[in-house]
């Protein structure tokens, strides 16, 4: 008997951007700073037994999950400042979606395993801190609005958008080791 391995198919076109709300640059920005201390603290509270664990079988760990955001938070920081030196922005292609629904995380954004506690608290804080300081240069600049953070999951985002999805996602990765 064969055994077939499971594989994610190509998504097939952006997600729609749920996350996105009417709501202004400075509200967001300290929404997603919320969002980031509560991450911190409930990572610092974490027993060293489970921090480098995976979450699931097959899962990553609160670790790598951490870093997966502070990435995450980097490249879309990285993505604005493109935009406010007048580079071009990059092209992202979509990403994968496994049978499940789950979405595949694009390369930029893996996880490095194996980074200590304060790495991660610390990368969180200062990841924050840049994406805040691009926004808010777009902002200067008058270029709040443009579409400039591709990700291969949705269709290019504005650095609000951005942001608001920062303080989802980081939400979202909250949870309780299994």
């Amino acid at each position: 008997m064969t055994t077939r391995h499971v594989q994610p198919r190509p998504l097939p076109h952006h997600l729609p951007k749920d996350f996105a709300q009417p709501q202004s640059l400075r509200e967001a920005l300290g929404d997603a700073a919320s969002s980031v201390a509560r991450y911190r603290a409930w990572l610092g509270s974490l027993p060293d037994t489970v921090l480098h664990a995976p979450v699931a079988p097959g899962k990553w760990s609160v670790a790598e999950h951490a870093h997966h955001l502070i990435k995450t938070s980097e490249v879309f920081a990285a993505s604005m400042h493109d935009l406010a030196d007048g580079r071009p922005m990059v092209h992202v292609d979509l990403t994968s979606v496994w049978p499940d629904g789950r979405l595949v995380a694009p390369a930029p954004i893996h996880p490095t395993p194996g980074l200590p506690r304060e790495t991660l608290l610390t990368g969180l804080q200062n990841a924050h801190r840049e994406l805040e300081c691009a926004a808010r240069r777009l902002e200067s600049l008058g270029l709040q609005d443009v579409p400039c953070v591709p990700t291969g999951i949705f269709e290019p985002m504005t650095a609000l958008e951005a942001v608001q999805l920062v303080a989802g996602h980081t939400l979202h990765h909250l949870r309780a080791p299994s």
